[in-house]
């Protein structure tokens, strides 16, 4: 983990407690600073993963969506072109 460069801003959590001795006579406020770049850094790119996982499951739907008639109009034309080519073979020439 790096730490921030000295003057820079830097994301942290802070806990303040309270801390008395056994008579309640003396009260300290503990503090703990806990540097927290490396969750942020980490919760961003866990949605930035998350957004990417959606925009594949979206080409991936566009793809199917666009498949589908693709392949319809593919496997009509075959059966088209055999058609043609099986009558092309049995008609009589025209020229002949």
């Amino acid at each position: 983990m790096q730490s921030a460069d000295p003057g820079e801003p830097m994301p942290a959590r802070l806990s303040i407690r309270v801390v008395t001795d056994a008579a309640a006579s003396q009260v300290f406020h503990l503090g703990i600073v806990k540097d927290v770049t490396e969750q942020k850094r980490l919760s961003q790119q866990l949605i930035i993963s998350e957004r990417l996982a959606v925009v594949g499951e979206l080409v991936a739907g566009v793809a199917h969506e666009v498949r589908n008639p693709l392949f319809a109009i593919t496997t009509t034309l075959s059966a088209l072109a055999r058609r043609f080519r099986i009558e092309k073979l049995y008609s009589p020439s025209l020229t002949s």
